[in-house]
């Protein structure tokens, strides 16, 4: 409910719909005594991811500060047995970290699971909240202005996270509801600081050979493409898109077709 509202406060235009305060302050009552309550000698890293996602919805509503955040980093440490968060759980402590304001230790935490791109496509709880990291990292005081040189690396290795994020795709979504939701906010807050915009537009394949004529649909970001039947050869033909020359496509189209 809170990504809703951040986003449709970003967008404008109707007004956003409203929800029960009632049964929000009740949920997020509920979220503070789960996720600060003395850590069980019984939990989990899962249990401990849980708390740490929790801690995160409750910086994002400003209803916890960073003080009582600071305890989770002691599971973050690589001694602490069973007892720790996992790759995913230390991304999510990272994030509410720095929603509270301490940005040095949400640094140090993603400055830790930055590296590990093979093994966040065996983890891939992890990925869509360090793409979130890495962009408020990456593009940290821009303000919609110009981004500064990128010397820290976090924008580039967030550039590889969303490849990362669309390849673990399964159809146009991903594995899990909760997944799908994570993924899509982490590459929406992507999408929103990013300035490279294809300018160009993109090439449509038929069965690897180049489709030469397009007709503009009046409609900008479109295109259109009318293909004889004589194009298509008997079983399974495959349209695609692809980016122009040195620009990303990152949402991509492939029509396959029978005949």
């Amino acid at each position: 409910m809170r990504r809703q509202s951040l986003a449709w406060s970003e967008v404008g235009g109707e007004p956003e719909p409203a929800f029960n305060s009632g049964v929000t302050a009740r949920a997020l009552a509920y979220l503070t005594w789960e996720s600060t309550r003395p850590v069980a000698a019984s939990d989990t890293a899962q249990t401990l991811g849980s708390r740490a996602r929790g801690l995160y919805v409750l910086s994002l509503y400003g209803a916890i500060k960073a003080e009582v955040v600071h305890p989770m980093l002691a599971y973050a440490a690589d001694n602490t047995g069973d007892a720790r968060l996992s790759r995913a759980g230390q991304a999510w402590l990272a994030l509410a970290l720095w929603q509270t304001g301490d940005n040095g230790d949400a640094l140090a935490l993603i400055n830790r699971l930055m590296p590990a791109q093979a093994q966040t496509m065996q983890d891939d709880e992890a990925a869509a909240p360090l793409l979130e990291g890495l962009v408020s990292a990456g593009y940290m005081g821009r303000q919609g202005g110009p981004a500064a040189p990128d010397s820290t690396g976090y924008r580039d290795a967030a550039e590889e996270y969303v490849s990362v994020l669309m390849q673990m795709r399964e159809g146009p979504l991903w594995s899990r509801a909760s997944l799908s939701a994570d993924a899509i906010w982490a590459l929406s807050r992507y999408a929103g600081q990013e300035t490279n915009r294809s300018a160009g537009v993109p090439t449509v394949v038929l069965n690897d050979h180049l489709v030469q004529e397009t007709a503009s649909t009046g409609n900008p970001g479109t295109l259109s493409v009318v293909l004889p039947g004589s194009a298509l050869h008997a079983g399974t033909n495959s349209l695609k898109l692809q980016a122009p020359e040195g620009q990303v496509l990152y949402y991509s189209l492939t029509l396959r077709a029978s005949r």
